[in-house]
């Protein structure tokens, strides 16, 4: 004999394992005896959480359906993801590609952030295909050697940047000013 509570009612009743069925002596709710000793034994869990947990296992939502459609939802917002950035990788110009790592720091920059532009202007600018001048007061720099010498003599605090493009589109340009 193994005592379980009534899902229905909560009473607390005695059933022998061995059979099939069972009825609650409370409330006269019928059930399994075998799916309430395992649920009850196996769960042991307070009656709001038991419901909780039936809308999840037994309910028309079952768990596997939320986590599978849960799973589902971010594996296509990936896909379309890398959909639209191959996309736009494949429609978009040598110049757009070229001129991204720079046009989002159009504006006003904190130094740090200024500091990893240069950083990428100089890195870019030892490609003879495409180079960016930098201007600050009088100074103009454009070798790689030239843009490091600027970056360590400029200080730490707030610039505007402004760039300018080649009649291709080709950022050619960048203007610091305080």
């Amino acid at each position: 004999m193994k005592e379980i509570k009534c899902k229905n009612c909560g009473g607390k009743i005695q059933v022998d394992e061995n059979k099939e069925y069972g009825v609650c002596t409370y409330c006269g709710t019928e059930f399994k005896i075998k799916d309430e000793v395992n649920y009850n034994v196996n769960f042991n869990m307070d009656e709001n959480t038991k419901e909780v947990f039936d809308t999840f296992t037994k309910g028309p939502f079952k768990m596997h359906k939320v986590a599978s459609a849960i799973i589902t939802i971010i594996a296509v917002a990936i896909f379309v993801i890398i959909g639209v950035s191959m996309f736009k990788d494949a429609s978009s110009s040598d110049a757009e590609h070229f001129n991204f790592n720079f046009e989002h720091y159009e504006g006003g920059q904190i130094y740090f952030f200024g500091e990893k532009v240069l950083d990428d202007i100089i890195a870019n600018n030892m490609n003879e295909e495409h180079r960016i001048t930098v201007v600050y007061g009088d100074l103009s720099a454009t070798t790689s050697e030239e843009v490091k010498n600027l970056k360590n003599t400029i200080e730490h605090k707030k610039y505007i940047f402004h760039f300018e493009k080649d009649k291709k589109g080709y950022i050619n340009k960048l203007i610091l000013t305080d």
